[in-house]
């Protein structure tokens, strides 16, 4: 079955059989993430999807705002499914959680000013990109640009 979803093995193979799903039909392929700047992202998987929102408190903390949006289920077999799904999904947003305050807690120690990502990272390196250069940018044409 699919740990990151909540639906019936059909729905999970309709689901990843659409052309927008994974167009590259990576084989390490989990779950789609689309982020809209400059702090919304919405993960897709077969059964439900989840969104997250990041608010900036202060320079080095920020309120983490996570909803499910799962149908509602249409017997208690189902049912099951969505709250394992939705338990699966705390627990790595939990994990997640963890990870960003020990790096905060790092970069506040002043041993390094920056942060390594790995290769797959690419969606992190992207969108401090953009918010760095809306940050920098003296107009919004050149943030834009």
């Amino acid at each position: 079955g699919n740990v990151l979803g909540a639906a019936e093995k059909h729905a999970v193979e309709a689901f990843l059989a659409h052309k927008a799903v994974n167009p590259t039909r990576s084989r390490h392929w989990a779950v789609d993430v689309t982020w809209v700047f400059p702090n919304f992202h919405i993960d897709l998987s077969p059964g439900g999807f989840w969104s997250h929102r990041f608010w900036p408190v202060t320079v080095n903390s920020t309120r983490w705002e996570a909803e499910f949006h799962i149908p509602d289920a249409v017997d208690a077999r189902q049912r099951l499914q969505q709250e394992l799904y939705a338990a699966r999904l705390a627990e790595i947003l939990l994990e997640d959680v963890t990870n960003t305050e020990r790096t905060q807690r790092g970069l506040e120690s002043r041993a390094h000013d920056f942060i390594q990502l790995q290769d797959g990272e690419v969606m992190i390196r992207h969108s401090l990109h953009h918010v760095d250069k809306w940050v920098k940018a003296k107009t919004v044409a050149e943030a834009l640009a």
